[in-house]
């Protein structure tokens, strides 16, 4: 199995994207920010207030599908469609029965198509206002359809939206750095990224780690951010 996603400018877009697949509604999923319509206001529960938790859940939505309403630190009030969002948000506890635990058990295998830093990504995506789709393609041909399908419907993909976040970033940061930013700045962006991995973030960079000094300096930049960003609440949270 192999999870693809594309992200949306609204919830409305990322719905008709949704449907457009026909596919099965454990296989595809919306996650969005903020209730679009007032009878998703009682949609779930927001249960703990931080991923990795149990998600309250609830049938009816505007999308005919199950759903689950949560708070994402930094990120606000979401609502998420469909049995498979819990593993884009990083919430293990996202499961309606049997039929659910297989599939996130199917796909909790090794998935080179969602590196797990790119969660950040999603979530920036989400604390921008963006909608997510979240389908599963059985093979790799259905993949492919999938990525073109999503595509043709206006999606932009984590890359994207990684590159577009970079590009707001960049002349801050550009003023901000003390050197040659031109030449230095692939090595800086990495280390700037490297601090928002969910493993590190929180912790200093190895003083015997072999980076350079661009990096180093991107590295601490970059803590600064999420913490500025996401707060506290956050730094040390592995699967946020």
């Amino acid at each position: 199995m192999q999870s693809i996603a594309g992200i949306f400018e609204s919830r409305q877009a990322a719905e008709r994207a949704a449907k457009s697949l026909n596919l099965p509604d454990d296989r595809v999923s919306v996650i969005a920010p903020q209730p679009r319509q007032q009878e998703d206001e009682d949609i779930g529960q927001a249960l703990g207030g931080v991923m990795g938790g149990s998600l309250g859940l609830a049938v009816g939505t505007s999308a005919g599908m199950a759903a689950a309403a949560l708070v994402i630190p930094g990120v606000g009030p979401v609502i998420a469609t469909g049995i498979m969002a819990g593993l884009l948000l990083g919430a293990g506890g996202f499961a309606a029965g049997a039929a659910a635990g297989k599939k996130l058990d199917e796909m909790n295998a090794p998935d080179p198509a969602h590196d797990p830093y790119d969660r950040f990504f999603y979530h920036e995506a989400l604390r921008r206002g963006r909608a997510i789709v979240l389908a599963l393609a059985d093979s790799e041909q259905e993949g492919h359809a999938i990525r073109a399908n999503l595509a043709a419907s206006g999606a932009t993909n984590v890359d994207g939206m990684r590159e577009a976040w970079w590009k707001e970033l960049r002349e801050q940061e550009r003023a901000a750095y003390q050197g040659n930013f031109e030449e230095d700045e692939n090595d800086y962006q990495r280390g700037f990224e490297a601090a928002l991995e969910p493993t590190r973030r929180g912790q200093p960079l190895d003083e015997e780690a072999e980076e350079s000094d661009a990096f180093r300096k991107g590295y601490e930049r970059g803590r600064k951010y999420f913490e500025k960003i996401y707060g506290d609440s956050l730094m040390k949270s592995p699967v946020a």
